[in-house]
């Protein structure tokens, strides 16, 4: 799903947000690691492989999981794919903007 700008900046906030509150997973080890409830982000370039672990793992969780196209601009950090949202309302606040989107 390719996001506007103002979508962009919007979930940008909502993901530094959750950052410091503690509630943000980063990576697919990390996200495949937690048993914990989350919404997931992932990137339209992480690989197939990464990305159906991802998606088993959140079928079996109850986890709704997103790919973005230009997660760089999103992401904080340097070289990551996929984000996890633990924090309900901020989660909540980010599907109401996609849904924006759509």
């Amino acid at each position: 799903m390719k996001l506007s700008p103002e979508c962009t900046a919007k979930i940008s906030s909502y993901i530094g947000f959750a950052l410091k509150a503690g509630k943000v997973v980063f990576g697919t080890d990390n996200i495949l690691a937690s048993n914990k409830r989350m919404l997931v982000l992932v990137s339209d370039e992480l690989s197939g492989n990464a990305a159906s672990k991802i998606s088993a793992h959140a079928s079996e969780n109850g986890w709704r999981v997103i790919e973005i196209s230009g997660m760089r601009s999103i992401i904080p950090r340097e070289g990551v794919k996929a984000v996890g949202i633990r924090e309900k309302n901020i989660a909540e606040a980010i599907l109401k903007q996609i849904e924006k989107q759509e």
